[in-house]
């Protein structure tokens, strides 16, 4: 399993993004192919950088991820990533 740091470079620079297993709140597991590789981010506005650095500042377990599958922002804590893998 990539460590917190891993974790984020390759999300940021993997083109192909990072499959995430992690337990959700409700105790149910779930694998998210995640990414935050700018070539699939959507333009950002001025209220979701607002929002997304108030959440990067409450929370350094919280990873803020856009879900590739789901074409939408999703987040998940790195305490209950179960596993990881970097898709090739």
């Amino acid at each position: 399993m990539l460590t917190r740091e891993e974790l984020k470079n390759e999300l940021v620079k993997n083109k192909n993004g990072v499959k995430v297993t992690f337990e959700k709140a409700d105790g149910t597991n779930r694998v998210m192919h995640s990414t935050l590789h700018s070539s699939y981010l959507p333009v950002p506005t001025e209220d979701v950088k607002e929002k997304k650095e108030r959440v990067k500042n409450e929370d350094p377990n919280l990873f803020v991820v856009w879900d590739i599958d789901k074409e939408a922002w999703r987040s998940f804590k790195y305490d209950a990533v179960k596993e990881t893998e970097v898709v090739l």
